[in-house]
């Protein structure tokens, strides 16, 4: 009976109708998903970029209320520069911002990334921000902003 309704062309044009009808459904269930999930993605974009924006404004709100004198701040990087290897050449108040710290520091590229680590865990009140760096001989000089 089977091989009859295969070979029978109504009976094919009727099947081929039906797959005809769920291809069509499935490609506009797929259509609306896709929707669905564009919509979703936009939206979540935007109130991730929002979030990490207000977290950046309240960590420069406290980074702004730090009372610590400069001498703090020099313990705390000469500190961490010694934990890591690194040699702190000159530390001085920023000239365009007088609440953040120009260092310059000597040392192996490797022990800049464990500075780096080392400074952020070290607490709100310290952001780093890499100004320059370049190679002397064996050694790397780098200028961050504290």
């Amino acid at each position: 009976m089977m091989n009859k309704i295969l070979h029978d062309k109504r009976h094919k044009q009727v099947l081929w109708y039906i797959l005809l009808v769920l291809l069509l459904m499935s490609s506009v269930h797929c259509a609306y998903w896709y929707r669905q999930w564009q919509a979703w993605k936009t939206v979540n974009n935007r109130i991730c970029s929002y979030k990490t924006a207000m977290e950046w404004k309240d960590r420069e709100d406290i980074i702004r209320k730090w009372q610590g004198t400069d001498e703090d701040a020099l313990n705390v990087v000469q500190r961490q520069a010694d934990a890591c290897g690194l040699q702190v050449l000159s530390f001085y108040t920023s000239p365009q911002e007088k609440s953040r710290y120009n260092v310059e520091l000597s040392g192996f590229y490797g022990s800049y990334i464990h500075f780096f680590n080392q400074m952020e865990r070290e607490g709100p009140f310290f952001s780093v921000s890499l100004e320059r760096m370049e190679r002397c001989g064996d050694a790397v000089l780098a200028v961050i902003k504290i």
